[in-house]
């Protein structure tokens, strides 16, 4: 399921950071639809991000507080896309960043919980998370004229960077699966050997049956069968040596 959730991350990023230039093309650079597609996509890609965390670290669904949060997000992407421009004013830079951040930051404690904890990914998106927090606070800062304005596209940024580490945890954590399939394949052929060495596979075949785990109480077959006895010349002699 953390593979599902993803790939519905990355369908809201992509669609979040080429929509806006795409709508403005379509629309002879209209900025009103651009920011409605920008800022639903955005509330939007909060659902399955905070999924993925909960999945990714701890194959569980999220607590009922984020689930509240993942609502709230769904919620306000629908409707940005619904009310379209009469929603603008309603929602500044410096609301949205505010919301983004606290999201954020909540998810960035739930991941050092988990890395304190050991979670062998966790540290991963821990520096994602931390990373993006930050930018969000300087676009944050330059919304609320506390900084200078820079033309560096800070949001874009933050959630490329949560991307990337998210695309890392979840590497590592296939590249760990397919270690553990290859080392239980292997103990299970080890264990396929060992138990041939006492049930022979021709045995089975005289008795229909493929697997050891098919043979029942009472399985029986009747054959003629000729049984040939041979012995070694002089084996004692040979074998007194």
């Amino acid at each position: 399921s953390a593979y599902f959730w993803y790939g519905l991350l990355l369908l809201c990023l992509s669609a979040w950071v080429a929509g806006k230039p795409l709508m403005q093309l379509l629309l002879l650079y209209n900025d009103e639809w651009g920011w409605i597609l920008a800022r639903s996509t955005a509330f939007l890609a909060f659902f399955p991000a905070i999924e993925f965390a909960y999945r990714a670290l701890d194959q569980t669904r999220p607590p009922r507080a984020w689930q509240i949060c993942q609502w709230i997000a769904l919620v306000s992407g629908a409707a940005c896309l619904i009310l379209g421009p009469r929603l603008a004013p309603l929602l500044p830079n410096l609301l949205l960043s505010l919301f983004f951040a606290a999201i954020l930051l909540g998810l960035l404690v739930y991941t050092v919980q988990r890395a304190w904890q050991g979670h062998p990914d966790a540290r991963t998106i821990q520096g994602g998370m931390l990373a993006a927090f930050v930018l969000l606070l300087w676009q944050y800062a330059i919304s609320a004229k506390l900084l200078p304005y820079v033309s560096l596209p800070l949001a874009t940024m933050a959630f490329c960077i949560i991307v990337l580490s998210l695309a890392f945890a979840l590497s590592n954590q296939y590249r760990r699966t397919l270690a553990d399939l290859k080392t239980r394949n292997r103990q299970l052929n080890e264990m396929n050997n060992a138990i041939q060495r006492f049930v022979p596979v021709e045995f089975l075949a005289h008795l229909g049956r493929e697997d050891l785990r098919q043979v029942q109480r009472g399985d029986q077959n009747q054959c003629e069968m000729t049984t040939f006895f041979s012995d070694v010349r002089s084996f004692t002699s040979l074998v007194e040596r």
